[in-house]
């Protein structure tokens, strides 16, 4: 257990630097970076819309956490948005044979830093704001709903097999900020993803 531990903490902290020194990286230049924030927020939006599965752990066992989001895209450079997220998988507490319940909103910021013809890079952002509980396993009764928030930072690589569809993966890491005290699960862990993204404005095109 101890060997699991030191594991997905050495993962963890692997992936948070990677993350960091990439967003550092990307703004070698401070002004070319805000310049192309500005300069994209002023172009029309299009419609942001895709689903993602996060591949995580949760007390050093495997979650997985599944998301719809939904924002807009500015000038392909730029995406904000919302998103809804919960967790699929059975997350268990032996002491009291309950299980974690937990769904969160996911406002989010999404630079795209790299794109070369059908491919992107770039690092998504988002910030959890959710509430969890604990199901009791003979589903009488649950645990008082406790409220959370986690910082996210990722990195993410993108391909475009059709011109209505992008798929992609990537690795980031979920850090635990209000909450994790009222849990005897730990939350804070790398993630690992897997995402589909779907232009919704170029699939109807195919039907018009």
């Amino acid at each position: 257990m101890c060997n699991n531990i030191n594991k997905y903490q050495k993962q963890g902290k692997l992936i948070a630097f990677l993350v960091l020194f990439l967003f550092v990286s990307v703004r070698y230049s401070q002004a070319q970076f805000f310049d192309t924030i500005s300069y994209s927020l002023k172009q029309k939006p299009k419609l942001d819309f895709k689903v993602d599965s996060r591949n995580s752990f949760i007390s050093n066992r495997q979650a997985r956490i599944f998301g719809v989001k939904v924002g807009l895209n500015f000038n392909k450079k730029v995406k904000i948005g919302i998103g809804y997220n919960w967790i699929t998988s059975d997350v268990f507490r032996p002491s009291d044979k309950s299980f974690l319940k937990y769904a969160y909103l996911s406002p989010y910021f999404e630079y795209v830093y790299y794109k070369q013809d059908k491919w992107w890079l770039s690092i998504p952002v988002q910030f959890g704001l959710g509430w969890a509980r604990y199901q009791y396993n003979n589903n009488s009764h649950t645990s008082p709903t406790y409220f959370l928030l986690h910082y996210e930072p990722a990195m993410i690589g993108m391909y475009e097999p059709v011109r209505y569809l992008a798929v992609g993966g990537g690795v980031g890491y979920r850090l635990m900020l209000i909450g994790q005290k009222n849990l005897d699960n730990k939350l804070t862990a790398p993630i690992y993803i897997i995402k589909v993204k779907l232009y919704l404005d170029r699939f109807i095109r195919l039907f018009l």
